[in-house]
């Protein structure tokens, strides 16, 4: 059975050399036939018909001849006029052909459902200056928010070292660029072609999305598989000034064509993949339980797709593979706490990666255990400062939950009510005790859910003095432990260092006048006797309770401003971790969040890669 033909269409002016090496190679590597070549010289001075000519004994290769440099929209129009095969095949006479990729190309075209197929780029060797690593130039097309211009911008997808792209995943995307962009003529033809009014840029952007949205087909680019490419595609021979305004009036066209329905695109839930760029998030197992690192998910999945892997080695188990991770083509690859896996991230060097190290598991490692290609983001001071003196890369970050979502109300301090979380051995009933001493409190809730169940604590009174004490256990809901908060007045916080200290941050949001040890993150949040009390956890003495109401509202409003801080800080952490720029991610920030997973509470472009039910996991 004869193969569906395919028609491929260059342009050309005065550059020989690359239209010589653009034909050598392609003869060299292409298999598929039948093929035609369809070459539209845009009024070149050089005689491209003698390069022709060397290789017309090849393929049948047709000379169109323009008197003036036209558009490119206008001579791809001609050339697919002129062309005899059902495949239409847009392609850069800056194309180093060095993979056979048409057979693969037109296969995946045989798929109804797909419109456009475009291909990886990577630098040339030849065009890449001594002292800068190739990169891979476009592996599919995203938009990124241009504010001065109020629009989506068009940017091709670019990965900073060629060896990124070595395990780039093919996949979906809004569009492909033009220096290679294969479709059939048929829907070409129904959506009338390029539009003739861009000059020299947009115009692929612009077909790709009309088959789209028009035609209900999707654009696949092939990232397995790649050819070259020796530059930028020409534009039309014209001054520096010339160049500009042409630019500026292809984006003007371009978003009052387009602007709206990329809006609607990247906030729709369906048809479109890729729009996001995809990262793996690894995370304490623990977390998917508390749901503690969910402000972090919810945020990151308003600029990316995510996979998360959990990370049951705290448990005994095994991290996720690197290897396996690598070999997914993410963007980026997140490690939130469980970055001491240091030959997972061996495995990893080399890819864009980033550590959110907590304190409390990191602040005693080993200085080998952190990786110098890893970029970090600390939400703790000290942290920062450790990692910088020992000339890692950090910038530091302190979150600040929302209030909003705690009560604010009057909290009555007539008399004082503890609440404390026995977690660990270093911080007990009886260091409690130590701290309130004689001081009236009409009653104490100890809340009995150790970090570790094999742990041994000493025995707690069910009264002392005049003080009652109640104990929990494991609540059913998360409501029935803020009402027990809502009862209390006073939380003593359980631990000695906290990686964020999430049920601190939630007791001073509530107004409640918290007791800590002097130690990270603790007292980067709290001021002794100005936002609530410190003291020293091996030598823990009396403290004064007098002002505890104060301090309590003080906790509070550090909180309310803390919450604007991080607000402000957000846009600037997130650009570093997506590439992208400041102004779009404040953009897509602003947008709804997607649906939620019911079963996972996450919004529903998360996917977890590897969970265990609990009981597969002891």
């Amino acid at each position: 059975m004869t193969q569906p033909g395919i028609s491929i269409i260059v342009l050309v002016q005065d550059n020989v050399e690359h239209l010589e090496r653009f034909l050598q190679t392609l003869f060299r590597k292409n298999t598929y036939t039948p093929v035609e070549l369809i070459i539209i010289d845009h009024g070149s001075n050089n005689n491209i018909s003698e390069v022709i000519s060397k290789h017309s004994t090849q393929s049948f290769i047709q000379l169109i001849t323009l008197s003036k440099n036209d558009t490119s929209s206008a001579a791809y129009n001609l050339g697919a006029k002129k062309s005899i095969y059902p495949n239409l095949l847009f392609l850069s006479n800056k194309i180093i052909y060095i993979s056979d990729i048409i057979p693969v190309a037109i296969e995946k075209l045989n798929d109804p459902a797909i419109g456009v197929i475009g291909v990886r780029l990577d630098d040339n060797y030849d065009y890449v200056p001594f002292d800068r690593e190739r990169s891979v130039q476009h592996s599919g097309v995203t938009f990124e928010w241009d504010t001065v211009k109020q629009f989506y911008r068009p940017i091709s997808i670019r990965h900073r070292k060629i060896m990124s792209g070595l395990n780039l995943e093919s996949g979906y995307y809004p569009a492909v660029i033009g220096a290679f962009l294969l479709c059939r003529k048929n829907d070409f033809n129904k959506v009338n072609g390029f539009y003739e009014k861009y000059n020299y840029g947009l115009e692929d952007i612009d077909l790709c999305l009309r088959i789209g949205l028009e035609l209900n087909k999707k654009c696949f680019c092939i990232n397995n598989i790649s050819l070259q490419h020796s530059g930028e595609t020409d534009p039309k021979t014209c001054s520096k000034d010339d160049g500009k305004l042409i630019t500026e009036s292809n984006e003007d066209l371009f978003k009052q064509r387009m602007g709206e329905k990329i809006i609607q695109l990247i906030n729709s839930e369906s048809g479109f993949t890729n729009i996001r760029r995809r990262i793996a998030y690894t995370d304490h197992y623990f977390h998917r339980k508390t749901h503690s690192t969910w402000f972090l998910i919810n945020l990151l999945a308003k600029v990316f797709d995510i996979d998360i892997y959990w990370d049951y080695s705290p448990k005994g188990g095994k991290p996720p593979v690197g290897e396996f991770i690598r070999n997914q083509g993410y963007y980026s690859i997140i490690f939130f706490q469980c970055i001491s896996s240091f030959e997972t991230l061996k495995n990893l060097k080399g890819e864009s990666i980033f550590g959110f190290p907590m304190y409390d598991n990191s602040a005693t490692e080993p200085n080998r255990m952190f990786l110098a290609d890893m970029e970090y983001i600390s939400l703790s001071s000290h942290m920062h400062k450790k990692l910088v003196e020992n000339n890692y890369k950090s910038k530091f970050i302190q979150y600040f939950i929302d209030p909003q979502f705690f009560p604010s109300s009057k909290r009555d301090f007539s008399s004082l009510k503890g609440f404390f979380w026995q977690r660990i051995p270093s911080v007990t009933w009886d260091t409690i005790r130590k701290l309130i001493g004689d001081t009236s409190f009409s009653s104490l809730n100890v809340h009995l859910v150790p970090d570790n169940k094999d742990d041994q604590f000493p025995a707690i009174p069910k009264k002392w003095q005049e003080m009652t004490i109640n104990q929990t256990y494991w609540f059913n809901e998360q409501s029935e432990y803020y009402e027990t908060l809502l009862a209390s007045n006073i939380f003593f916080a359980p631990r000695i260092r906290e990686g964020i200290g999430m049920a601190m941050l939630e007791a001073m949001a509530m107004g409640m006048c918290v007791v800590a040890p002097d130690c990270p993150t603790m007292n980067e949040y709290i001021k002794h006797n100005v936002n609530g009390l410190l003291y020293d956890p091996n030598n823990p003495k009396l403290l004064d309770f007098s002002n505890a109401e104060k301090l309590g509202k003080e906790a509070r409003s550090s909180i309310e401003k803390g919450r604007i801080a991080w607000l402000d800080k957000i846009p600037e952490i997130i650009a570093d971790l997506s590439g992208l720029s400041k102004n779009t991610v404040e953009t897509l920030l602003s947008f709804k969040a997607q649906t939620k997973n019911p079963e996972l509470g996450l919004p529903c472009n998360v996917r977890e890669m590897n969970f265990k039910p609990e009981k597969e996991t002891n």
